[in-house]
């Protein structure tokens, strides 16, 4: 993964981008059991803006 979009799943984001873990952790996103769902859904989910957490 070169880029990270809203379609990367969160569980792929966190594999591969130094930080992501910690973000996911402070958001309540699940990225081990839950980490099949495209960030743009586990962002919804935490009540967040898709997009906040690309700025992140």
């Amino acid at each position: 993964m070169t880029e990270i979009n809203l379609d990367n799943t969160v569980a792929a984001i966190a594999a591969e981008l130094p930080g992501a873990a910690e973000l996911f952790r402070r958001h309540d996103i699940s990225f081990c059991c839950g980490g099949n769902l495209p960030l743009s859904e586990a962002a919804v989910k935490a009540g967040l803006a898709p997009s906040e957490l690309l700025r992140n």
